[in-house]
């Protein structure tokens, strides 16, 4: 799924006009610049709602890197949030629900010089595509975040896991009401709690194995919180899981590669 490669592109003109841009592109005071190429009637995002999208990333030189559409599986997060890059909070701060842009995110906006992918050299410039698909005020991710911490959270405060797991049975049982229930929102809370509270972390990881139980992804994320208590056996099972729903699943082939050695 990954380095498809777009026919030779030799200047970011060329660049754009591959991506369907009719009319001149604007640009911000960010750097950020961007054309719409479908508008939308929808309402805007506001803060501390959840926007869904569908995006797909490309180099400058037209390389594929990624896309939510490559697994039908929309992308979501709490706007505005420090989980994601700049560009990103900026982009969909600029749309409405139902618009499709493309973004072009220079380096301060992207990943800079700090980035672990190795398929993202340092000091990138990046080309997304987004379609924004809906807005949430409430997710399932947020149900269980707030069940699982009483608030005010404190350096004591400790996951009360047992809540999370009866409210997410009750709350199946009603279809989940109006909660946007997403593979990516659930998976985002696991990892939020991976480092400090693994334990809670798994059970998370378990539920979006349920709710999703076709998706390579959630396996793959369960087997590296097994990973971080040391759980070989449980890893490794999840780790097998996600390579037969996805034989190219390259995390779980390295995964895999050092387990059983």
């Amino acid at each position: 799924m990954r380095h498809l490669i777009i026919v030779a592109v030799l200047s970011t003109c060329s660049v754009l006009s591959s991506f369907g841009q009719t009319n001149d592109t604007i640009k911000t005071d960010t750097g950020l610049k961007y054309f719409l190429t479908k508008k939308g009637t929808g309402s805007k995002v506001k803060p501390g709602w959840t926007a869904i999208q569908h995006y797909t990333l490309y180099l400058l030189n037209g390389t594929k890197i990624e896309s939510s559409l490559d697994s039908n599986t929309p992308f979501s997060f709490q706007y505005p949030s420090k989980g994601v890059i700049k560009g990103m909070n900026e982009a969909i701060s600029l749309m409405n629900v139902g618009d499709k842009g493309t973004f072009i995110m220079p380096p301060d906006l992207a990943y800079g010089d700090n980035n672990s992918d190795p398929s993202i050299p340092p000091n990138s410039t990046l080309i997304f595509e987004i379609e924004f698909l809906d807005v949430r005020e409430k997710t399932l991710s947020m149900e269980l975040y707030a069940a699982l911490f009483d608030q005010p959270i404190t350096a004591e405060s400790a996951p009360k896991i047992n809540e999370a797991l009866d409210l997410f049975e009750k709350l199946k049982t009603t279809n989940f009401n109006d909660l946007y229930v997403g593979e990516s929102d659930i998976n985002s809370l696991g990892y939020r709690l991976l480092k400090k509270f693994p334990l809670a972390s798994i059970e998370i990881f378990k539920i979006n194995t349920q709710l999703f139980p076709k998706s390579a992804n959630v396996y793959d994320s369960l087997g590296e919180a097994y990973v971080s208590i040391g759980d070989k056996e449980n890893a490794i099972s999840n780790f097998e899981k996600s390579l037969q729903l996805n034989p190219k699943n390259t995390n779980a082939i390295v995964q895999l590669g050092k387990l059983k050695n």
